[in-house]
């Protein structure tokens, strides 16, 4: 593999029991003759691939999408080497997407997506790549298993078909309000999908469709909202409150205290920096960890008239300690 040859594989054991996945921009790789246990699910970004995958010969463009059964033997290399190309990959197994399917299109047996390799189709590349981007960044599992949830179940409503047709499951208003419920009640801690759906008897996919369409947002965009409200609310009330620091070398420096008589400019300014940053970005939630702390100060200040915080270095409340 040449230096601009840039190929990164891994798996996410936090989306759907383990998810490989897959990012490469590549010239001069030529991918030898291969085959995997999963389904191949590939969106092309740039540049052209020219491949073979069984008896079939083809060329994956930008905003082309490439759907490859388990077990086909498949190869790839650019068409056109001064090119190259870039793409993602995911690679879910068939149980996963069977699994998804059970609620998308309902019936029985295995999920087929028909003889066609490629489909120029940019809104589903889009989306694909979007999903790729948000798994391989985010620390939130919840934004994860969202992404991956939602990609596969657009992917199979669009190409996906059972070989026996049947019902699909339904649920009740009440199944959705009490995982609005459990939302509520674990919104200060990592939840995951699967949490959020075995409180209410659903299966993951099944839960996460049903609650879109009667909620109109995703659960972890509920969640952020929940979030964001609790955080306002604590806003409004909390009387964590902390002074500026004279300069004195730090082993004289007292230890902060906070009052309901003083006023803090700096908590008030960070909490509205923090919350319009989770509203910008529509719903993707601040570093889990950084956030509950910060809820966690809030609350221990509503209760507290006074709260001794630890003393600081620097010469004026600063960031560095939330």
């Amino acid at each position: 593999m040449s230096k601009r040859d840039q190929i990164r594989l891994w798996r996410d054991g936090s989306v759907a029991g383990g998810l490989e996945l897959l990012r490469a921009s590549c010239f001069d790789y030529r991918y030898p003759a291969h085959f995997h246990e999963e389904f191949v699910i590939a969106a092309f970004a740039r540049g052209a691939q020219r491949h073979r995958v069984s008896r079939y010969e083809g060329v994956a463009e930008a905003g082309t999408l490439m759907i490859i059964q388990p077990g086909e033997v498949h190869t790839g290399e650019a068409a056109e080497r001064d090119r190259g190309w870039d793409y993602c990959a995911f690679y879910p197994t068939t149980a996963l997407l069977q699994h998804i399917a059970d609620d998308v299109l309902g019936g029985q047996g295995g999920i087929d997506f028909g003889c066609e390799i490629l489909r120029h189709d940019p809104v589903v590349v889009r989306s694909l790549l979007r999903a790729h981007a948000v798994i391989s960044s985010t620390p939130d599992v919840l934004e994860k298993q969202c992404a991956a949830y939602e990609v596969f179940g657009a992917l199979i409503a669009r190409y996906g078909e059972r070989i026996v047709h049947g019902s699909k499951p339904v649920s009740s208003s009440a199944d959705m309000r009490n995982a609005v419920a459990f939302l509520e009640a674990h919104h200060d801690r990592q939840v995951t999908v699967c949490e959020v759906a075995s409180a209410v008897g659903l299966s993951e996919f099944h839960f996460m469709r049903t609650f879109r369409a009667k909620t109109g947002l995703s659960v972890h965009r509920y969640l952020t909202q929940i979030r964001l409200h609790r955080a306002k609310a604590l806003l409004v009330r909390s009387s964590v409150l902390i002074l500026p620091l004279p300069r004195m070398p730090i082993h004289r420096q007292p230890a902060v205290t906070t009052t309901h008589a003083a006023t803090s400019k700096m908590v008030i300014l960070f909490m509205k920096n923090m919350l319009s940053f989770i509203t910008m970005r529509h719903g993707v939630t601040l570093d889990s960890v950084k956030f509950c702390y910060l809820i966690a100060l809030l609350e221990q200040g509503s209760r507290s008239g006074e709260q001794r915080l630890p003393a600081c270095s620097c010469q004026q409340p600063c960031r560095q300690h939330f």
